[in-house]
């Protein structure tokens, strides 16, 4: 019962990555897909393009995918999603820490769950291609960090009449860093970034509006609220090759 491992990193935590790589690789051989991305107004740090191919190099069966300026977290799930062999796969934020080898199991005995939070917490999920499909993935519209997460629980509420499911997991805990790309503008006192909140409920135009007439709340939601964007097609292929490259192989 295959699946495959997604992690996020950039610059400033790789310290954290290389933590999580040696303790995930304490328990499991499941392939590793990193989104490392860049930073806001840098050129790309060659010193810390060595670090990470030398990391991977380290251990078996890693593939990094760098990210050459600064993209969002939406962005980057979906590509380790759609970059992944497997149907199922393993999310998690660089700044995760694994003690046990609970979550190897909890994956392979999950294959029919679509998708699921660990611990009540999107710092590690795990999700299914299926549902990555089905719900168009995540909005990459959402440039930055931030509220993609709850935009994805009130979509998956409204499709499905349910919200998503949780699952506890022993020895899997998020340790909240407060680690940010400095060059990028983020809400007062927060690691998130403004764009994302802005595009998300705040702006002139964002993607929901308070509405007499909306849906119960969601997660952060704390008044009804409607849609006021629809989702744009992303990914619309990815579902194309999964369901025919076994006409392509011999």
């Amino acid at each position: 019962m295959k699946y495959s491992i997604c992690i996020t990193t950039f610059k400033d935590r790789f310290d954290l990555l290389k933590n999580l790589i040696k303790s995930l690789r304490d328990f499991t051989d499941s392939d590793i897909f990193i989104a490392v991305n860049g930073q806001a107004n840098q050129k790309f740090c060659n010193n810390y393009r060595r670090e990470v191919l030398t990391l991977c190099r380290n251990y078996q069966s890693i593939y990094p995918i760098f990210f050459l300026e600064p993209r969002g977290l939406s962005k980057m799930w979906n590509t380790l999603i759609a970059h992944s062999s497997t149907e199922n796969n393993l999310m998690l934020n660089d700044d995760v820490e694994i003690t046990t080898g609970d979550f190897d199991s909890f994956c392979k005995e999950n294959q029919p769950k679509i998708i699921g939070t660990i611990n009540y917490n999107f710092s590690h999920f795990l999700v299914n291609k299926n549902i990555f499909h089905d719900m168009k993935g995540f909005d990459e519209r959402f440039l930055g960090f931030g509220n993609e997460d709850t935009d994805f629980k009130y979509r998956y509420a409204s499709k499905y009449k349910q919200k998503i499911p949780n699952f506890m997991v022993h020895g899997m805990r998020n340790l909240d860093s407060q680690l940010f790309d400095s060059g990028v503008i983020n809400r007062s006192g927060s690691k998130y970034s403004e764009f994302n909140n802005t595009f998300f409920l705040y702006g002139q135009n964002p993607k929901y509006i308070k509405s007499d007439d909306g849906d119960i709340a969601v997660d952060t939601f704390v008044f009804p609220v409607k849609k006021n964007l629809e989702e744009e097609p992303q990914y619309i292929y990815e579902n194309f090759f999964k369901e025919n490259k076994h006409k392509l192989y011999k």
